[in-house]
């Protein structure tokens, strides 16, 4: 019983620790997180190391056991041959209404689209 305390402990410190230490988020450099340990020199030499030069795809960057962790925006497919991807949707944190209101000021048929992604804040859309 100890034991699964112990390690409900160190789950709830690693996962706060990587709330706190957070560098880059959503493609934006956090500096109030950058320290000693981990400043800006060093997380700019750690990005090249795997040869990353452009930080607008990071979703998130931190350090964790002294190694950069880095998870990366990923595109979603909305809309594939006029038929919106509910799945892709709910993943992407949009609502039906984002899609709607992107169409209509655009003057664009639900119709119309081949496929519509969504990625980095941007919304693309493929006609046919």
């Amino acid at each position: 019983m100890i034991y699964i305390f112990l390690l409900l402990i160190l789950i709830f410190v690693l996962y706060e620790n990587r709330k706190n230490n957070c560098l880059i988020e959503n493609g934006n450099i956090i500096f109030k997180n950058l320290n000693e340990n981990h400043n800006l020199e060093s997380l700019m030499r750690d990005l090249l190391k795997q040869k990353i030069d452009d930080i607008s795809k990071i979703e998130k960057a931190y350090y964790i056991f002294g190694n950069l962790k880095i998870t990366f925006n990923k595109p979603y497919i909305l809309i594939y041959n006029g038929k919106i991807d509910y799945d892709s949707l709910l993943k992407s944190r949009k609502s039906i209404n984002f899609i709607y209101k992107y169409l209509n000021e655009n003057k664009i048929k639900l119709s119309q689209v081949l496929y519509a992604i969504y990625i980095n804040d941007s919304f693309y859309i493929v006609k046919t």
